[in-house]
């Protein structure tokens, strides 16, 4: 292995280029980050012989923290960069929104040969994790770690860790910091938020991948599940709508949803009287959220209160006063707000 020195990288260095630290045989033939020389700032390249007893069809797991580029024969079979290069991960998080080793899978057709293998891997902050497994699809017991196992991808294979895929998710589940009568709401762009409808509001929102039943399986129930990513405040933990005075309680009436295929849900509850219909979007290139209201009948004024310090957030009709929006008559039947975290 080669574990190259390095500065604040964001991304995955080219270690062609890179003058090794250190060189090595793996131990019992399995990749591990054990002979380190730091916990942050590093990388490590594994070379070696990948035999295929029998032809056919294989999945490839790999995750990662921060980076990795897994080759056969020369070619890239899974590839993440780093940072930048996150679409379409499962990202396993820790009840703390700490984000932990995302993965990312490939299927491919293997001949009974032996192939040359490659791992490249970096890591800029304190998770230092890399885990490769391949196996037959069918049947799936029959996996092999390339890596030393851990408990992230175990779950992942498992099928305790819930993929959002090509449509809307809605899961009733016990959420960190909710109420146990709060909607875990995935969307295949991988930002999803927690709908709290005890109040009717989002409460939050997480970036990567969606929900860790696993606590919950393992007890039947009543259990706080994980959010398997980033997650970030949306400056409000109450009802942030109002229709008479922006300082009033407003009396709120949780209905319920509507799905739609492909489509994000349609939120139902009712405040002061007026009927609301919210849809929330995933704003997966800033890492936000769209509020998307639509209101019947149309209040004289409607209020939107959040504490923005820490967000863009910006609105299609009205105007702000400190951390209030103010939607004037003729402007209320239908407006949107997005909600983006700042960035420095």
């Amino acid at each position: 292995f080669e574990a190259p020195d390095g500065e604040q990288w964001r991304d995955l260095p080219n270690l062609d280029e890179t003058a090794a630290k250190a060189e090595g045989v793996a131990e019992a033939n399995r990749i591990s980050v054990a002979p380190r020389q730091r916990d942050d700032q590093f990388a490590f390249r594994f070379e070696g012989d990948l035999a295929v007893s029998e032809a056919g069809t294989y999945t490839f797991y790999s995750g990662f923290d921060d980076g990795s580029v897994v080759s056969l024969d020369g070619e890239r079979i899974v590839a993440n960069r780093g940072f930048r290069d996150r679409a379409g991960f499962i990202d396993f998080g820790d009840p703390t929104g700490v984000p932990r080793s995302p993965v990312r899978k490939v299927t491919l057709d293997l001949e009974a040969r032996v192939y040359s293998f490659r791992a490249d891997f970096f890591t800029a902050g304190p998770g230092k994790g890399l885990q490769l497994a391949w196996a037959r699809p069918d049947p799936l017991d029959e996996r092999h770690f390339l890596s030393e196992a851990s408990e992230d991808l175990e779950s992942y294979l498992q099928g305790m860790h819930l993929v959002v895929e090509d449509s809307p998710k809605v899961v009733r589940a016990i959420l960190p910091d909710a109420s146990t009568r709060s909607l875990a709401v995935g969307s295949p762009d991988n930002v999803h938020y927690c709908f709290d409808t005890e109040g009717s509001f989002v409460r939050y929102g997480w970036a990567g991948g969606f929900l860790d039943v696993s606590p919950e399986r393992h007890h039947k129930g009543g259990e706080e599940v994980r959010l398997l990513g980033e997650r970030f405040h949306v400056g409000s933990d109450v009802q942030p709508l109002r229709f008479k005075d922006p300082g009033s309680d407003p009396l709120v009436e949780y209905i319920g949803y509507r799905r739609h295929r492909r489509e994000p849900p349609e939120l139902l509850y009712r405040i002061d009287g007026v009927d609301v219909v919210q849809v929330v979007r995933a704003l997966p290139e800033e890492g936000g959220l769209q509020y998307d209201y639509t209101l019947t009948p149309p209040p004289p004024v409607a209020y939107f209160a959040i504490d923005r310090d820490g967000l863009d957030v910006s609105a299609s009709a009205g105007s702000w006063k400190e951390d209030t929006l103010e939607v004037p008559a003729g402007q209320t039947s239908a407006f949107s707000i997005r909600i983006v975290p700042a960035h420095d």
